[in-house]
């Protein structure tokens, strides 16, 4: 016989904390393709170090002489871990930082610096 005053309530409830990025991506390399683009490539930020869903990248770069880092130029990138940089001034050094991002914000920057090519054929007398 089925007891019809019994019900059986059950409630779930989750919490999802998601934060930003606890490492930034390793091995982060950059290297001239031209004298006006760079290549960077970098290693996944592993699962462990993402709290949440890692939607991407964020690549900074500015001339390496701009101690303030105040002129840089931001470029969001989709999850792959490689990314040419292009339109930069010829025979310049920058500075190129990468870090990955979830909705929340952005986790901690890996640095490092690369030259452009120098332009043109050298002429000698």
């Amino acid at each position: 016989m089925r007891n019809a005053f019994c019900r059986l309530h059950l409630s779930l409830q989750f919490v999802l904390i998601v934060l930003v990025p606890r490492a930034p991506p390793l091995q982060v390399t950059a290297f001239n393709t031209s004298n006006s683009s760079i290549l960077v490539t970098w290693q996944d930020i592993t699962s462990s170090s993402v709290p949440g869903i890692l939607l991407g990248y964020v690549l900074r770069i500015s001339k390496a002489d701009d101690t303030n880092f105040s002129n840089f130029r931001e470029i969001e990138h989709d999850s792959s871990t490689n990314k040419t940089v292009t339109d930069l001034e010829t025979y310049t050094l920058y500075k190129i930082s990468v870090a990955g991002y979830t909705r929340v914000g952005i986790g901690n920057f890996s640095e490092t610096q690369s030259w452009t090519d120098e332009g043109g054929e050298e002429s000698y007398k």
